[in-house]
């Protein structure tokens, strides 16, 4: 039976899926300056104006191809402000959307109304697939319950330096999420910063049937989360999670946990939590079966660090 290594090849690596179908891969260009949706999108003299019209042509794509095989889809974003809500209507998976400017910031998807009751960016499945180099980010006073980006499931693929931002203006922060993921295998979240949430910065989801395994949450900044800088409910199965080398700041907030990790098999090293002195830095306690904690600073209010070294 493969292993999770192979399996992942089998995904992201240019020997297996990626490099026979590059021949039938398909560039997009979006440019929110310069672009027009009524263009085909495949060079940027063509670019469409919108992300939303990218995704929905890899959705009719999808539809159009039936059981064959999904082309390898390329979205790049040009640098500028995109007042709109992201969707795709139907799973697709082999995709990137990536913004093309200097840094994350260039980039910017903005909620279009302060009262959508809309994630910034949706998606009800993906495998093989980058979301990267962009920023999303909600108005001051947005009043949404939802997430900034989530994904009901999210097999195989890399969420990576991007900005997330709530309402950071605002004594009590919202959205609820900055990552919301359904159920995930092989999932890399890494190099983000997320900040100013209702709930929490990364949220792995409970109840039945959801799961979070092999996947990775390291080298993220997260701040101001009122519930938990990383959170993966009690009811989520996880196999061989590992959340390493984030720092994780709920001392302006007083968040309740840094890290809330129920059981394992799970592996939680070299993070760095700053609390405001009530809440837990690693929930639950040492005993929690099947969880490895180990090497993780600790600072609590008043400035006193606390390295652990004790495995649980």
């Amino acid at each position: 039976m493969a292993g999770y290594e192979d399996l992942k090849k089998m995904w992201l690596d240019h020997e297996y899926v990626i490099a026979p179908l590059r021949s039938f891969g398909r560039n997009y260009f979006v440019d929110v300056n310069n672009g027009d949706d009524s263009g085909s999108g495949r060079t940027p003299n063509q670019a469409f104006e919108t992300i939303q019209q990218a995704i929905d042509v890899m959705c009719a794509l999808r539809t159009s191809l039936g059981s064959t095989l999904m082309p390898v889809c390329r979205v790049y974003v040009a640098p500028g402000a995109y007042e709109e809500n992201l969707a795709f209507s139907r799973i697709v998976s082999h995709w990137s959307i990536m913004g093309t400017g200097a840094h994350p910031e260039a980039v910017q998807v903005i909620a279009p109304a302060v009262d959508s009751d809309e994630e910034l960016f949706y998606t009800p499945g993906a495998s093989g697939f980058k979301l990267a180099n962009m920023c999303f980010k909600f108005p001051v006073g947005v009043t949404s319950e939802n997430a900034a980006i989530q994904f009901d499931i999210a097999n195989y693929g890399y969420i990576e330096d991007l900005r997330i931002y709530g309402d950071r203006d605002d004594a009590t922060p919202a959205p609820d999420y900055g990552i919301y993921i359904g159920n995930a295998l092989g999932l890399e979240i890494r190099r983000n910063h997320i900040e100013c949430f209702d709930e929490d910065g990364v949220h792995f989801h409970g109840g039945a049937d959801k799961f979070a395994s092999y996947c990775e949450v390291y080298e993220n900044r997260i701040m101001r989360c009122l519930n938990a800088g990383v959170f993966k409910a009690q009811s989520c199965v996880s196999q061989a999670l590992q959340i390493y080398n984030n720092i994780i700041d709920q001392h302006s907030l007083d968040g309740s946990y840094g890290i809330y990790v129920y059981d394992g098999p799970a592996a939680i090293s070299g993070n760095k939590i700053m609390m405001g002195g009530t809440g837990d830095a690693i929930y639950p306690a040492a005993d929690t079966a099947g969880v490895i904690s180990v090497d993780n600073w600790t600072v609590l209010q008043g400035g006193v660090a606390v390295l652990e070294r004790a495995e649980a």
